[in-house]
């Protein structure tokens, strides 16, 4: 099923205001007018499809939603091929440092998918790598629902690097930013860092 702009903007502003977690919006990785082979929970997915065709369809309401204060934005681990060939969207320093943090200036709070699925723990150096490159990318919360047991990995990866100093402080600097921003209660937040 293909939806156009209108209706996917529709779909996208009804599921920001009806989820139980207010102003999320995870239409990246669901969006149905391109179909990669796999979205990612078992393996890497590929979104073959040129930036110039996705800037004219598919990324519209996207840009023109996710400025909304208060939009958390979740990454799929699909590959963004046009734009990093070997790195999950979820995770790619291009994707997220070069286009949404970069070229499309966004600045609201993102979260990658969920950890424990395949396209993460099977990629180039498992979920420690991918942990320290989401957010060194831009990443500022990273999910583990589905085994929770992969969050132990991921935080001795985490705090293995901050204590290198592989983490780039500054982002995370203005990741607590975010986060302190988009708090419900916007007092009383304590950044939780590895």
């Amino acid at each position: 099923m293909v939806l156009e702009r209108d209706g996917i903007r529709h779909v996208l502003e009804g599921a920001r205001h009806s989820l139980f977690i207010r102003d999320v919006v995870d239409g990246i990785e669901d969006h149905p007018a391109r179909e990669p082979r796999a979205m990612g929970h078992t393996e890497s997915a590929d979104l073959a499809t040129d930036v110039e065709t996705l800037a004219a369809t598919d990324w519209v309401p996207f840009r023109e939603l996710m400025p909304t204060s208060g939009i958390f934005t979740m990454l799929a681990h699909a590959r963004l091929t046009a734009v990093d060939r070997e790195m999950p969207a979820s995770f790619s320093a291009p994707v997220i440092s070069g286009l949404l943090r970069g070229e499309w200036k966004h600045d609201g709070v993102l979260v990658t998918d969920d950890f424990s699925m395949g396209a993460a723990y099977s990629s180039p150096g498992g979920l420690a790598a991918a942990g320290v490159s989401a957010l060194n990318a831009g990443v500022d919360l990273i999910l583990i629902s589905y085994d929770p047991d992969l969050f132990y990995p991921v935080m001795d990866a985490l705090i293995r690097a901050e204590a290198d100093g592989r983490l780039q402080k500054a982002l995370l600097e203005r990741s607590d930013r975010r986060l302190a921003a988009a708090s419900p209660v916007n007092q009383g937040y304590a950044a939780v860092r590895p």
